[in-house]
């Protein structure tokens, strides 16, 4: 919940939704991983507005795997001049995430033979938490 505490209004904003592989968010390091943004209406004094996101991490471009912290960050464009600017950062200290590599394994496979014909069926699942990338699947007798 984004709250304007202050005497007057507060105009539009951002919020920033963050993985950080550290507990020190500040958005700026490269441990810290933007994973969507929401805009805050302008909000009129003492009044509060309910933000929320889902977000695909396999669709997050350039997030490595390992493990991370989960955060965000009021007013992460420094779009409002505030009283108090040192209390827009949250980070939840756990649990943490882990996001693990890309992981290519068998889902299904089998086979039919009959002479001189052999068709071969396989399913390539990804257990891992990160998009595989094109691969090639190689048959061998």
């Amino acid at each position: 919940c984004v709250g304007n505490y202050g005497t007057t209004s507060a105009g539009p904003s951002t919020l920033g939704y963050y993985l950080s592989q550290y507990e020190n968010l500040d958005g700026w390091s490269a441990e810290d991983y933007l994973i969507g943004v929401d805009v805050v209406p302008s909000l009129p004094p003492l009044v509060q507005s309910s933000e929320s996101i889902t977000v695909d991490l396999g669709s997050v471009a350039g997030l490595p795997s390992g493990e991370y912290y989960v955060g965000f960050i009021i007013d992460s464009g420094d779009q409002v001049a505030e009283d108090n600017e040192n209390d827009n950062i949250y980070l939840w200290s756990s649990p943490k995430i882990t996001l693990t590599a890309p992981d290519l394994t068998c889902g299904q496979a089998s086979y039919d033979f009959l002479y001189p014909g052999l068709t071969i069926y396989v399913q390539v699942k990804n257990t891992g938490h990160q998009v595989a990338e094109m691969c090639i699947l190689r048959y061998y007798l």
